[in-house]
Order: structure tokens, then sequence, then C-alpha cells
């Protein structure tokens, strides 16, 4: 009975036709099709965006930290002249030249894939003023400087304490001394008087300044140091040891031997001042003459950044990039990865005029 029931019930029914089954694909095929591209489009647009916000973030981070170091060129305290400085570190250091030039460039070691003007940014000059002398006169013959307390004590602490590789500058307008800090006494409520204990080298062929008496208001410096012991701050661009997609080797821009940002194609310095003559007023790091680098007022960074992903743009590209003011173009290889030139012009204000006040003065 039930099955002659649904026999009657089912009379009428009939499935898909070839044709309609064609169609309804179709349809579904031209949907998925639409989702897809939306979706690979959106991909390749986030791709692309994330590409550019992290070249733009460490073009940031790079002329951030470079900048902040050549800004403080050359800076060893209250002007001194050069001659009017004084290594008693015990440190091999030529401190008339470094304070002289600031800045120096010099080729960096060989690296596979890069080509020969691979810079070495090397820089010289004290951090800002951590602490003021707080006696009525510090004796070089002395072995401890009493610096005021609050919050300079906080700032000693943190530059000095339990950082013996480090090294200080005493300064004050007329003369400047490089020495080595030996230990570093910070009061328990940072509001008394602290104190750098610490022992002058002598200084073989550097005579006497004075007196050699720095009295109140000389100011004690932190002089960084890398991990070379030389207190220079150093930028290369090297291999950084890894990969990409496609196993080519990825460039980064160290600074003093640790990483500081990734995807570097070319970084480039160029310098100008008083007496640079080159493209635009600059000139590449590797034309200028010995004689030059005292000369150097500007400093010109450039740097080309390109995205780790090699497949980010939709067709191959070789994009024109010049570098130093048209001085130095980089050759490309057509490929699908993003590019961007970034530049920064530091001016090295504790330079600025020098090369005029001596020419004046003779």
């Amino acid at each position: 009975m039930n099955s002659v029931a649904d026999s009657m019930r089912y009379a009428g029914a009939r499935g898909f036709s070839l044709v309609e089954l064609m169609v309804s694909s179709a349809i579904g095929l031209i949907v998925l099709v639409g989702v897809t591209y939306a979706y690979l489009g959106n991909r390749e647009t986030y791709v692309l965006n994330e590409e550019m916000a992290r070249m733009h973030e460490s073009a940031r981070v790079a002329m951030d930290s470079m900048g902040r170091d050549l800004r403080v060129a050359s800076f060893i305290g209250c002007k001194p002249r050069p001659e009017a400085v004084q290594n008693r570190s015990g440190v091999n250091l030529d401190v008339k030249s470094w304070v002289a030039e600031g800045i120096r460039v010099r080729a960096a070691g060989a690296v596979a894939g890069l080509d020969g003007k691979k810079p070495q940014l090397q820089v010289f000059g004290s951090m800002g003023g951590v602490a003021q002398v707080n006696a009525a006169e510090f004796s070089t013959n002395a072995d401890e400087i009493r610096v005021s307390g609050g919050v300079t004590a906080h700032r000693l602490e943190e530059h000095f304490a339990g950082a013996s590789s480090r090294l200080a500058v005493i300064s004050d307008c007329d003369k400047a001394y490089v020495f080595k800090p030996d230990a570093v006494s910070i009061p328990a409520d940072r509001t008394q008087t602290g104190t750098i204990k610490t022992t002058f080298s002598a200084a073989p062929g550097e005579g006497t300044i004075g007196e050699g008496v720095f009295g109140r208001g000389a100011q004690v410096f932190a002089l960084p140091v890398n991990t070379a012991g030389a207190p220079l701050n150093i930028y290369d661009m090297r291999d950084s040891g890894r990969k990409d997609l496609l196993g080519n080797a990825i460039y980064s821009l160290f600074h003093n031997g640790a990483e500081l940002i990734e995807g570097v194609e070319a970084f480039r310095v160029c310098v100008g001042g008083d007496g640079i003559s080159g493209a635009h007023g600059l000139k590449p790091w590797h034309e200028v003459a010995a004689e030059e680098w005292k000369k150097a007022e500007v400093v010109q960074i450039d740097l080309v950044l390109r995205s780790i992903r090699p497949r980010v743009l939709p067709e191959k590209v070789a994009p024109r990039i010049t570098l130093c003011g048209d001085a130095l173009p980089l050759e490309i290889t057509a490929d699908r990865r993003l590019r961007r030139l970034f530049s920064t012009s530091v001016a090295l204000r504790n330079k600025l005029g020098e090369v005029t006040r001596a020419e004046d003065e003779k």
C-alpha cells in the first residue's frame, strides 16, 4: 500500500536536465572565478602595502640612527680646538684627527653580489652632557671626579656603571680629555653628589695644556664604544645570512656589528662642504680626497630598500634610480620586487663654519 502511494507521489517528479546542469555549473564557476580574483587582488594589495610599510619603517629606523650619530660628529664638549684634546684613556686612538674630521667613510670588505662602492660609515662623537663637574677644581693628577647629583646621577649610572669598556670625555671650552672610568659611585637617594673614579693614562708627546685643571662648569660626556673597542659608530651593509623565497641573499644594514634593518639593495654616502665640489654640491665618498674629509660639513645618506618577497608587483620592472645627486646610477635587473629610494641630508653642526674660521685665522 505504501509503495503504491510513494509511486503516485513521485510520479510527476524529474531531475535536472543536462542543459540545466551545464548552466548552473557555469554560473557557479563564474562566481568562483570572481571570488578568486577578488581574493588574489586583495592579497596582492595587502602584500604590497605590507612591504611598503616595512620599507618606510626600516628607512625611518636607519635614518634616525645615522642622523643622531652624525649630528654629534666631532662633538667633544664646548668646542675645544682639536689640538687641545688629549687621549688619556690608554686606548690607541688619534683623537685629534677624529675631532677634526668627525666622520670617515672607508671601503667595506668585499661581499658577493655587491658592487665595489659599498661604504663603511664611521662616526666619532660623544653623546649629550651626562654630568656637570661639582667641584671647585679638578686636577688631572686626582683620581676622582665629583659631579652634581639628582637626575644626573641616574644618567651616570645608565652610561657608565658596570661598563668598564666604555670611554668618557671631560671637557670645558678650552680643553678636553678622553679617559676610561674605573668606577662610578651613585648615591642611594640619587640626590647627592656622585663620583667617577679614574686613572688618567700617560699621553706620550701630548705635553700639558695650561695647568691641566678642569674647574666648576666642565662637563662629563659618554663616548660610545663599539664591539671592537673603538669609540666609533660604524654602519655598513652585509649579507644577513638569510635567503628569500627564490634563494637569493638578503642584505642588511648593520650598526656596530648588529643588524639594524633588512632588505637593503644599496647604501651610499655623499659629502659636501666648503671646498668640496661635485654634482649638486655633493661628492661620492670614494671620490673624496683624504684632505677633504676635514672640510665635510654635510652628509647625504642614500638608502635603496627592496621587498623581501620576490613577487610583489604585477609585472617585471627596472626602475631608474640614481644616487648622490645623479652621480651614481644604480643598475637594476628587471623583476617584480618593490623598490624605494630614501635619502636624508644631515649637517655636521659641530663642524659648520670651522673651515671658514680656520681660513680667516691664517
